[in-house]
This record gives C-alpha cells, structure tokens and sequence, in this order.
C-alpha cells in the first residue's frame, strides 16, 4: 500500500509564471510613464489659468509671467529601481516652485510674506483617479483579465 502523487506540466507553469510576470512588469513600466504624463499634464494644466498681470490671490495657482514655472514641471522615469519597485518622478524644478506651492518669506530681508498658492498638490488630487485607472487598464490587457 502507498500513496503517490505525480504532477505534470510544472515545467509549464514555470514558463507561464515567468512570461505573466514579464507582461506584468512590462505593463507597470508602461502605465508609470503614462500616469507620470497624467500627473505633468495637471501640474502644467493649473499652472495656465492666470496671466500675470494681475496676480493670482492667495490659494489660487500662480499667474503665468514667463511661463518659465510651467516650462520646468519635469518628469522622469526611473523605472526598475529593485524587484517590484518602480519609480518615477514628476516634480518643479524651479527655485522659486516651493514657495508659491508653500508660501514663506522671501525678498530682500525676508520682508515679504508669500501666501500659498498651490499648483501640485491639487494637481495630484485631480489626477489620483485617472492614475489609478490607467494601471488597472495596463495591467488587466497584460493578465488578458
């Protein structure tokens, strides 16, 4: 008397494992730069309400002079950084990009106070949604979910 047990096709599922693993991966690098143009495409878009002058009041986003605060929302793709981790960034890269975002004190002497005028974090609340949609769509087409 015994028991066996045989099993087949392990070699197949390995395969399969490893091909849904690669598709998936592939998918979440995909969707990461296309949510991080989401993202850009938000920041950018609430930085193009307003031409200075006048300026914007307080709370709103800042008004437009050069367009050089929109002309420097950069993203970029980091894509792999370990197993299971992606990484990408959209971000101002201005010097003057956190105290309109923050408000604080700025000016010869620290003499002016600068009232928040936020551009990003509503921008990132705006996409959150489309961000989330665009990684389900990726990774249902890569799973044929």
């Amino acid at each position: 008397m015994g028991f066996e047990i045989r099993v087949e096709g392990a070699d197949q599922l390995k395969t399969a494992l490893a091909d849904w693993r690669k598709r998936t991966e592939d998918a979440t690098q995909d969707a990461l730069k296309a949510a991080s143009t989401v993202v850009q495409d938000q920041i950018q878009g609430n930085l193009i309400r307003r031409f200075y002058p006048p300026s914007s009041p307080p709370g709103e986003p800042p008004a437009s002079r050069t367009g050089y605060l929109f002309d420097r929302v950069l993203k970029r793709f980091d894509g792999q950084i370990a197993a299971g981790v992606f990484k990408a960034r959209v971000f101002p890269s201005t010097v003057y990009a956190r105290i309109q975002e923050l408000g604080g004190v700025a000016g010869r002497g620290h003499r002016t106070r600068l009232r928040p005028r936020p551009y990003v974090q509503p921008a990132i609340d705006a996409a959150r949604d489309r961000v989330r949609q665009v990684f389900i769509d990726a990774w249902t087409r890569a799973t044929g979910g």
